[in-house]
């Protein structure tokens, strides 16, 4: 399970595209399903999805929350400007995005943390991180 776990995690656009897939054929294929009612909720590795699908600004326009809870805190680069130009970013929904972290886990370091902040604040995306 570790290997596929870090094979995963190298390719984390992989993960956005099947999470939105998901999403999508939700939005199209059950009657009740309302996404614009709907916000992506994960833990750990879950939470990494929820941030990654965030940050790459591909997710699906109604959804309106992301929630994190020990998600893996990094800075890779899962927004591509060649895709989605920086002129039409102003115009995409993002979700406001609620972080929950561990303040004193072990396996996020200061660079990664860091990175992280560095990085939703330089795609505007409306967060709130709470630390305990």
């Amino acid at each position: 399970s570790s290997s596929l776990t870090r094979h995963i995690i190298q390719d984390r656009s992989m993960v956005i595209d099947r999470f939105l897939a998901g999403v999508n054929a939700a939005a199209t294929r059950v009657p009740v399903a309302d996404v614009s009612r709907c916000a992506i909720i994960g833990f750990c590795f879950g939470g990494m999805v929820v941030l990654d699908v965030a940050r790459s600004l591909k997710l699906h326009d109604d959804l309106q929350l992301a929630i994190s809870f020990h998600g893996i805190l990094d800075g890779p680069k899962l927004y591509d400007p060649e895709k989605r130009p920086p002129t039409e970013i102003g115009h995409i929904t993002r979700p406001k995005v609620m972080i929950y972290h561990g303040k004193a886990d072990p396996f996020i370091p200061r660079e990664n943390y860091d990175a992280f902040v560095t990085q939703m604040n330089g795609l505007g995306i409306d967060y709130t991180l709470r630390e305990f």
